[in-house]
């Protein structure tokens, strides 16, 4: 048994579940990731309160 050739049907079903889902992982993982920065509104009220302090 452990000397037997695997039938060449068996192996490429193989290769190709693994190469779909490498592919699979691959487009989920890779997406782009931009930081936006929150934009800080200062008021008059707000710059009096830190003169003050």
């Amino acid at each position: 048994m452990l000397t037997k050739n695997q039938s060449e049907k068996r192996n490429s079903w193989k290769y190709y579940v693994l190469i779909t889902v490498l592919a699979a992982f691959f487009l989920l993982f890779v997406t782009k990731v931009t930081a936006k920065e929150k934009q800080q509104f200062v008021t008059e009220s707000d710059s009096n309160i830190e003169n003050q302090k």
